[in-house]
């Protein structure tokens, strides 16, 4: 699940992404269980999004990778909370501080009860991002996307 926050004076338009102010608390609830188990802080500490962010990249414990958004760029919010920084609305520095703060939690990490499979099966089942917006926004409009990819199994019967 990815989830990015674009306000609207921003350089980049919908390509930049802000933490939108969120504080303790920030998780997916499916099927009701928290995921992650201990419930993420943007604002207070970045460092843990940023690890959700490379886990799902692939990037940790592999050598020679580590992902294209550098830390500097995505510890940008809103405005000025915690360890985050008000994101970029000058021109001149828009190569070097773009805003690129992308919240992503991989579920596919989950065990799963038959351990055959791995994920969550939220068939049926009510699912929601919970979090808490600790602060104001900029007085500008911020547009909240959200993508989850799915894995889907197939059975085909082939007598049927």
């Amino acid at each position: 699940m990815y989830m990015v926050c674009s306000p609207s004076n921003a350089l980049e338009k919908k390509y930049a992404s802000v933490c939108p102010n969120l504080g303790q608390g920030s998780c997916l609830v499916l099927v009701g269980m928290n995921v992650p188990q201990r419930t993420l802080n943007p604002s207070g500490h970045p460092a843990d999004c940023f690890t959700e962010l490379q886990k799902a990249l692939g990037a940790l414990a592999i050598v020679n990778y580590n992902g294209a958004v550098q830390k500097e760029e995505y510890y940008r919010s809103s405005t000025d909370i915690g360890l985050m920084k008000a994101y970029n609305t000058t021109l001149a520095d828009i190569s070097t501080k773009s805003p690129q703060f992308i919240l992503v939690l991989n579920c596919e990490v989950i065990s799963h009860r038959t351990r055959i499979l791995s994920g969550v099966n939220i068939n049926g089942a009510p699912s929601f991002l919970r979090c808490q917006i600790v602060s104001a926004l900029s007085a500008y409009q911020h547009t909240l996307y959200f993508f989850a990819y799915h894995d889907v199994i197939i059975e085909i019967n082939v007598s049927a």
